[in-house]
């Protein structure tokens, strides 16, 4: 999973009101944040090379040295050292560098996508969901949208059923896109819902603008729908 290096834009008030209803459909219900942490982990192997490994000592300890030297916080130069940490595999550093940028900036985008997909390399799972519904909340991005759900089904299963919430809730305020329209189906698919999961895959095929590519989810969804009307 990549990182985001990117900064973000805002979203019109009207976007922004939707997107805020994703926090009210992940962390307001009485049963949400319960799910038990492993113990989370501080570092992965990236397979660097010694080579490789030395020049990143090398540009880690730049990095360092030019946020001590200044005088005024700069949160580019901690994501920059965060992002450093990242591709090390050093999580626990990584997650403490956009976390100073969040200490400093709550509402900083990129900061909050970061750590969401640092605190998800770390098994901290419902630490990225709060992240990127907090990213969510401030500016929209499928790639974002995809992050929560795939990190919702395979590790926060207490709040799967609300997947399509979130899906219907992005597809309206973000508009019209394949993956969204093609997730949401999957997960009516997996519900039975055969008769929604047709109409979102054939959205999904024509916004795909690939004849076909669909063919075989949307024949199945159509065959279950009037197997389960008989």
């Amino acid at each position: 999973m990549s990182l985001d290096f990117k900064h973000h834009h805002g979203l019109t008030a009207a976007v922004v009101v939707i997107l805020v209803a994703l926090v009210v459909v992940f962390f307001f219900r009485p049963e949400a944040n319960r799910e038990s942490q492993p113990e989370l982990r501080t570092t992965i192997d990236k397979g660097l090379t010694p080579e490789a490994q030395v020049e990143f000592d090398l540009r880690i300890a730049t990095q360092k040295a030019s946020i001590e030297a200044s005088t005024e916080f700069n949160a580019h130069e901690y994501l920059l050292l965060g992002n450093l940490y990242y591709q090390t595999g050093e999580l626990a550093l990584a997650r403490d560098a956009y976390q100073a940028i969040l200490d400093k900036s709550p509402d900083d985008v990129g900061a909050l996508d970061n750590v969401g997909v640092t605190l998800e390399q770390m098994g901290d799972y419902e630490g990225a969901a709060r992240a990127w519904t907090r990213s969510l909340s401030l500016s929209g991005s499928v790639t974002t949208v995809i992050r929560l759900i795939d990190v919702v089904e395979e590790h926060l299963p207490a709040q799967y059923d609300r997947v399509d919430d979130v899906l219907e809730l992005a597809i309206q305020s973000l508009g019209q896109d394949e993956m969204l329209n093609g997730r949401l189906a999957k997960w009516y698919f997996e519900n039975g819902m055969y008769e929604k999961a047709e109409s979102h895959y054939t959205v999904a095929e024509t916004l795909s603008g690939s004849i076909g590519k669909y063919k075989d989810r949307i024949a199945e969804s159509r065959r279950l729908s009037i197997e389960s009307n008989k």
